[in-house]
Order: C-alpha cells, then structure tokens, then sequence
C-alpha cells in the first residue's frame, strides 16, 4: 500500500512496526483543500479493502 500511496502524495516511512505493518508520518495544514483530503482517504480505504 505505502508504494502505491507514494505515486499520489508526499509522506515519510518512520519505521518498520514489524514484518507487516510500518508507521508513516504525514503532514497537512489548514490550508489543504478538503477534496484532496477525500481522495486520500478514499485511496487507503482501496488499499486496505
């Protein structure tokens, strides 16, 4: 999911949790428009379905 996640938006792998799972860090600001937020969340809700 992070490498295809990672053809869309900007973020950092902060490490792996173990084999499986990793924790990523993402930023926003007040200033990102909401419809980019959806799309998102929209694209992990397909990465994990």
């Amino acid at each position: 999911m992070i490498e295809s996640l990672k053809q869309n938006y900007d973020f950092y792998v902060w490490e792996q949790a173990n084999d499986q799972h990793s924790v990523i860090r993402m930023v926003t600001s007040w200033a990102t428009d909401e419809k980019k937020v959806d799309a998102l969340i929209q694209d992990i809700n397909k990465g994990i379905a």
